[in-house]
């Protein structure tokens, strides 16, 4: 999104911290709800002393470390997103190496499945980038939004018909296709309408995902 839209990838990353929190607490009520409710659903564990659970937490330090390492330097703009991906992956490989996990035969195979997904993605953005550009020079965008202007509709009346545009679309389509397609078209009108493209990052991103698990198709 943020290539395509030509917004800061760490302005995305800042505006999505509050949704993410406010996504952890409903998940976490519904599921504590549901579970009251429905019990067998998520039977109770054997319950573990805090020695236990001290134990567990200073042996999983390197991955609190990562996180820190990564995460904060993200949001404490010490490294940009992508340098912070590079110190991610960098700290994974010296902890592989320092607790002696990494053999010749899984570093080639890691080293494939990253050639790999880069590659399709990639595909899926050079394509849209191509889409985007055709779509873009026939006028299209603007044709869109002169008429929607012109027929006078609440701009929430329009947001509210995309959203359920996303709904219908994240049901069929997985989410990067879903965006890519259809952002060519939408983010100009989004914007027309005064609307910050950052702010509808979120918005779009979290309504394709709850399509993605909507019935019927969805499940």
């Amino acid at each position: 999104y943020a290539v395509l839209a030509q917004v800061s990838i760490l302005d995305v990353f800042v505006a999505a911290v509050i949704p993410a929190i406010i996504a952890v607490v409903f998940h976490g009520i519904a599921i504590t709800v549901y579970t009251r409710f429905v019990p067998e659903a998520g039977p109770a564990g054997p319950r573990t002393g805090w020695a236990e659970r001290w134990k567990v937490l200073r042996e999983s330090w390197a991955v609190l470390v990562l996180l820190i390492a990564v995460i904060g330097g993200i949001y404490g703009g010490i490294v940009t997103v992508n340098e912070a991906a590079a110190v991610g992956a960098c700290f994974t490989l010296f902890l592989a190496l320092l607790r002696r996990r990494l053999s010749w035969g899984s570093f080639l195979h890691a080293l494939g499945e990253t050639a790999t997904n880069t590659a399709v993605i990639y595909l899926i953005i050079f394509g849209a980038s191509i889409f985007s550009y055709f779509f873009t020079i026939s006028g299209a965008p603007q044709v869109l939004v002169s008429t929607i202007g012109a027929m006078e509709v609440p701009p929430l009346v329009i947001i509210f018909a995309l959203l359920v545009m996303y709904l219908a679309l994240g049901a069929v389509f997985e989410t990067v296709s879903a965006m890519l397609i259809t952002l060519p078209f939408v983010l100009p009108l989004v914007v027309s309408l005064g609307y910050d493209p950052v702010w509808w990052a979120i918005v779009n991103i979290v309504v394709i995902e709850l399509g993605m698990i909507t019935p019927p198709i969805g499940l």
